[in-house]
């Protein structure tokens, strides 16, 4: 059943950066990159200085993502061109002539454009909350550290349980904990709020309070959850779309995530603030224990 309200807005999290790499990857991997043009003033493009775009010649090496970044290495170059896609932000490749000068490629949202034989790869965002800028390998290095479920085969409660009892970390509510890119890779809040409800925990209860039973099942929701939300294409409300222009259709599983009633049991879905976010469950489903709090840290 779809959702009565309109979505929320939602950023791209770590399942569609993940399919945007599996649909492109492919086709960059061993392409140089003969021209780069970048749109004058562009907010995405603020940390990407004109000198950062003298890459002709330069070959993609690989293509992975880290977290929520799409991370492009150069054969022999250090540092990572990386893509965060913010709102509304979308690589493409579109099939052109390089040495057509013609901008924009991709369109009037188009922020920027690499050259390669035959294509341009065009990074489009017109919301403008995305960015382009490169990474230190020391940088890309500590966000590999992260653990990741989509990823990593072995993502399990000794991840979680390791990490929780951390004090800075344990006395936080776990549905904004969840979304801390240094706590868990990938997550945000279409996904915390979805392995939550499968893990029956109330977004609230406080990370060092969940039991072994509680992170058991909370580990084994986000790997279920995100690597489910890969294999349909993401999830798209709002903007999303993959690199070829489809929609993804993770967004007809969700049980919680802005809908009026569960998805499991039919009871209203509950809305509240947290830090900054509205945080979606099912208060049948993921009861409040041991008096945790109702409102958000």
């Amino acid at each position: 059943m779809s959702p009565s309200r309109p979505w929320p807005l939602t950023v791209p999290e770590g399942p569609e950066v993940e399919v945007a790499v599996l649909d492109l990857g492919p086709q960059l991997v061993g392409e140089g990159v003969n021209l780069a043009y970048a749109r004058s003033g562009s907010p995405v493009l603020r940390r990407f200085q004109p000198r950062d775009l003298a890459t002709a010649g330069h070959v993609v090496e690989s293509v992975r993502r880290e977290g929520k970044h799409f991370v492009v290495h150069f054969r022999g170059v250090g540092d990572a061109m990386v893509f965060h896609f913010g709102m509304s932000g979308r690589l493409s490749v579109i099939p052109a002539d390089p040495s057509d000068p013609s901008w924009p490629p991709g369109g009037p949202h188009a922020q920027l454009a690499l050259a390669l034989a035959g294509a341009w790869l065009v990074y489009v965002d017109p919301r403008k909350f995305g960015s382009v800028r490169w990474a230190t390998p020391e940088e890309v290095a500590a966000w590999a550290l992260v653990p990741d479920p989509i990823r990593d085969p072995k993502f399990g409660e000794a991840d979680l349980r390791a990490r929780v009892q951390r004090p800075a970390w344990g006395r936080r509510a776990v549905k904004p904990l969840l979304m801390d890119p240094r706590f868990i890779s990938g997550v945000g809040n279409i996904y915390a709020a979805e392995a939550l409800h499968l893990a029956g925990v109330h977004p609230a209860a406080r990370a060092r309070d969940l039991s072994h039973g509680q992170l058991s099942d909370l580990a084994h929701a986000l790997a279920d959850v995100l690597r489910a939300a890969v294999l349909r294409g993401g999830t798209s409300v709002k903007s999303y779309r993959r690199a070829g222009g489809s929609t993804g259709s993770h967004q007809y599983w969700l049980r919680v995530y802005g809908r009026t009633s569960c998805g499991s049991c039919e009871h209203p879905v509950s809305r509240v603030a947290q830090c900054g976010r509205i945080t979606h469950f099912c208060p049948q489903c993921q009861p409040a224990r041991d008096g945790a709090a109702q409102e958000a840290s």
